[in-house]
């Protein structure tokens, strides 16, 4: 009775020993097959924090419950924010920093948005705004800010090797008068001083030498193809030759220009605008130091939205040539502003 009694316990140890071995190796093996089959966005988050740079700011979203899932789609341009309790998704826009509630219309993101389970705050998302910049610069070194939107890109009158450390831009027939809108490689910028403050363009035109109508390169003001100004160094029969330029258009209508004949052969250009509210002040040197004013006017609200370079021929048939900008440059001016020019304002 006591061999039989033995003979059964130890049968009873090596099953029970059997079946730990054997739980050893086919749990990793399981649990490595179900997170195979599961994408890094679809896994529960257990209270991360994302960050994530918007047009307007940072969007910042963290979870508190590790059933809340965060999913990442369209290459990052969207995060979906899920409650599998409640059923319920926040679509969150990563690129302009709106949210969507499902089937409702996107709308801008609150100071901070809470995503709340019988009155418990699971999870939150809100917007960090960046911080106002100080200006932009751009020295094309071997290539140019990312910051740059090209309107009515054209990528082989597109050069940053013809000139080393110029950005060049080969001009093309385009215009922005009245309804053509076919200007090619306007850079554009989007407008970095922030709530209508005031500011100074300044651009180098390394090397540009117009010779015929209406050759011009030079700064550009912008809202939308019918509102903005420009100020060129150009090419115009009517105004005795190369001449400084101001072009301005509001709702597609044209104001008076304003013209100054250059008279003299030049060795580079530096081209100004500065901004004060709403009125223009454009001006042109010859070494980067002394300016003198073309012209003074007023146009748009006072708030542009984007600023750039613009090289092209107009609505004629002259032969393409090739402007060099040393640099493009936007800063900042206050009231207590120095003395910008070397001379007075024209009467």
């Amino acid at each position: 009775m006591l061999a039989n009694t033995s003979l059964n316990n130890f049968v009873r140890c090596c099953i029970v020993v059997l079946v730990f071995c054997v739980s050893l190796i086919t749990l990793p093996i399981s649990t490595l097959a179900d997170e195979s089959i599961m994408d890094d966005t679809e896994k529960p988050a257990a209270g991360p924090r994302i960050s994530i740079a918007t047009e307007y700011g940072t969007l910042k979203i963290e979870t508190f419950d590790p059933e809340i899932t965060l999913r990442m789609e369209q290459g990052g341009k969207v995060v979906k924010l899920t409650d599998p309790q409640t059923k319920k998704t926040v679509q969150f826009d990563a690129v302009h920093g709106t949210m969507r509630l499902a089937d409702q219309k996107a709308q801008a993101l609150a100071a901070e948005f809470q995503f709340k389970r019988d009155k418990k705050i699971v999870a939150r998302a809100w917007i960090k705004k960046s911080e106002p910049r100080l200006g932009f610069r751009d020295d094309f070194d071997k290539k140019y800010d990312p910051a740059w939107e090209i309107f009515n890109k054209a990528p082989t009158h597109i050069s940053l090797t013809k000139q080393p450390g110029w950005l060049t831009i080969t001009t093309q027939r385009g215009d922005l008068w009245h309804r053509h809108n076919n200007t090619k490689n306007i850079f554009l910028l989007k407008n970095p001083i922030a709530d209508g403050g005031d500011f100074v363009l300044t651009t180098h035109i390394a090397d540009f030498e117009p010779e015929s109508d209406w050759n011009q390169a030079g700064l550009i003001c912008y809202d939308d193809v019918d509102n903005y100004l420009a100020y060129t160094f150009q090419y115009d029969e009517n105004q005795g030759g190369r001449s400084l330029c101001l072009v301005r258009e509001e709702e597609a209508k044209d104001l008076p220009q304003a013209f100054l004949e250059v008279d003299r052969p030049l060795d580079g250009l530096w081209l100004r605008i500065i901004k004060r509210d709403n009125q223009y002040l454009v001006a042109s040197s010859l070494d980067g130091q002394h300016y003198h004013i073309t012209a003074v006017e007023t146009w748009g609200n006072g708030e542009p939205l984007k600023v750039g370079l613009l090289a092209t021929n107009g609505q004629s048939n002259a032969d393409m040539i090739d402007a060099s900008f040393d640099f493009f440059e936007i800063t900042p001016i206050g009231k207590d502003q120095k003395r910008l020019f070397s001379d007075k304002l024209p009467k």
